[in-house]
């Protein structure tokens, strides 16, 4: 897919009632996404499934948009993490 940078899924630690499921995609633009969806291949994916009923272990879901504000890695984690201090 043009402008996929990765896909992240994070499953949140266990609890009594329910597990939650994140699943993060980052484009270079937000048009690269945009274009995504109206691929084919997405939108018979979402055709397929419009008229089958949830399952019931999905309790919710939801879309949202975020900015990517900074990426650190490694070793600059600590620093990353002083700036976020001083922010506050």
């Amino acid at each position: 897919m043009d402008g996929l940078v990765d896909i992240s899924i994070l499953l949140s630690s266990k609890r009594k009632e329910y597990e939650e499921v994140l699943i993060i995609s980052r484009w270079e633009l937000e048009d690269d996404w945009k274009n995504w969806e109206k691929t084919d291949t997405h939108v018979q994916l979402h055709r397929e499934g419009k008229n089958k009923e949830r399952p019931a272990f999905i309790r919710q879901i939801y879309v949202k948009m975020y900015n990517e504000q900074t990426i650190k890695k490694g070793k600059n984690i600590d620093k990353m993490f002083i700036n976020m201090e001083s922010v506050e």
